[in-house]
């Protein structure tokens, strides 16, 4: 994205990677989140 902003002459095209980055970012939360989900805390169940 850097690159075809900067062919493409925008302003400030080192901003760009950010919507490369950020939604990489996420990926990782959820690879993380599927390889601890079985070790995450449960509900309590009520006993009443």
């Amino acid at each position: 994205m850097y690159f075809d902003a900067k062919r493409l002459d925008l302003k400030n095209p080192e901003m760009y990677w950010l919507g490369v980055i950020v939604p990489a970012g996420g990926f990782a939360v959820i690879l993380y989140y599927f390889s601890k989900r079985k070790d995450l805390p449960k509900k309590e169940t009520e006993l009443s």
